[in-house]
């Protein structure tokens, strides 16, 4: 589970960064 959230939690953060 937490390996999933910190996956998910990179992935929307870099996204927000992109954007």
């Amino acid at each position: 589970m937490y390996s999933d959230m910190r996956l998910v939690n990179g992935c929307l953060s870099r996204k927000d960064e992109t954007v």
